[in-house]
């Protein structure tokens, strides 16, 4: 059986690397009212990770939305450091 990732007292439903961040989704059905589902982002090294700009709320559709924009946000980020670099990417390749 796999282990199951947490952060804290949270599952983590997805996460996601995007250039130079992770993003995770997390839940934990027993938190306190407006807190049972969370958005943050993730930083990890060999130590420790650490969790920043955690948004909770009960509307697992709002999460959802939020964990989207920060995802599209990072994406967005990515294009712009792209279209910088002196050297050409062809479309559609993974970075």
């Amino acid at each position: 059986m796999e282990e199951k990732r947490m952060i804290g007292e949270y599952e983590v439903v997805d996460s996601m690397y995007i250039g130079h961040k992770e993003i995770a989704i997390a839940k934990n059905p027993y938190a306190a009212e407006n807190e049972r589902y969370i958005c943050c982002y993730v930083e990890n090294n060999a130590i420790f990770e650490r969790y920043t700009d955690c948004l909770a709320s009960d509307d697992f559709a709002e999460i959802v939305k939020i964990f989207g924009e920060r995802i599209s946000s990072a994406a967005d980020e990515i294009i712009k450091e792209n279209a910088k670099l002196p050297i050409v990417i062809p479309k559609g390749a993974e970075i």
